[in-house]
């Protein structure tokens, strides 16, 4: 395949990823658009955290938490979504740093890597 031709495919999937919208995304991941959701009055923003509590979320995130402090980039929740705010422990991302008896054991030794959410 010439470049030219390879440029040209990579553009044309690149322009169908951009112009998608919640419609497509819930099509991709339910087979279907969810109006069910649109009767409810749930708006965009709302099908869309919907739509990303019901797709995997990164399974090393609890790695990530306890070695570094941080996490994989989360998405915005809508400000409405607030009551439903969970803590790292809460999402299982809080745990003993392999040849540590605590995560905070860990934090006292290696400080820089303390989350900073627990400050």
């Amino acid at each position: 395949m010439s470049n030219l031709a390879s440029t040209s495919i990579h553009n044309s999937t690149l322009q169908m990823s951009i112009t998608r919208d919640i419609d497509a995304a819930e099509c991709e991941v339910w087979g279907w658009v969810r109006t069910s959701l649109i009767e409810e009055g749930y708006d965009e923003d709302d099908r869309w955290s919907e739509l990303r509590a019901r797709v995997g979320s990164c399974s090393i995130n609890n790695l990530f938490y306890s070695y570094l402090g941080k996490v994989t980039p989360q998405p915005v929740e809508p400000d409405h979504f607030a009551d439903f705010a969970y803590t790292p422990e809460d999402k299982g991302w809080v745990y003993a740093p392999a040849g540590f008896k605590s995560a905070e054991e860990y934090w006292l030794m290696y400080p820089h890597r303390r989350p900073t959410d627990l400050d």
